[in-house]
């Protein structure tokens, strides 16, 4: 039962670290899309995109082009504050890291504290 406490936490921490390591990548890489302005041009590209026909069966085109326009002006807006987000990522990426530390203590302590408890419950059923 302990081997099984152990790898479950392994587990809870690996997908814990995979996360936040993703997490962290991807906003790493949405910034520096938005710096080089790459993500405006693809969006933008992607907008004058014919809206396919399996899709106007389930959602109205216009819809579907306000969306398209609306990513467009999304992407345009968060260029324009892109000194911001890097501020923004400069202190977020340690911060992220900082609560994967946090994380991992807890998980650390509930995963300790879980096996004490069953040592002192097994040490406690042995007959005398």
């Amino acid at each position: 039962m302990k081997v099984f406490l152990w790898v479950v936490a392994g587990l809870i921490a690996l997908v814990w670290t995979a996360t936040i390591g993703v997490s962290v990548g991807v906003a790493s890489w949405a910034v520096q899309l938005l710096e080089s302005g790459r993500a405006i041009d693809w969006a933008r590209e992607a907008s004058q995109w014919p809206v396919p026909g399996w899709i106007a069966i389930w959602v109205d085109a216009d819809l579907v082009r306000w969306a398209q326009e609306f990513a467009v002006w999304s992407l345009e807006t968060l260029q324009r504050t892109l000194p911001f987000a890097r501020a923004v990522l400069d202190w977020a990426v340690p911060l992220a890291w900082a609560t994967w530390g946090f994380g991992m203590l807890v998980l650390l302590g509930l995963a300790g504290g879980a096996h004490w408890l069953m040592n002192r419950q097994w040490a406690s059923t042995r007959p005398a």
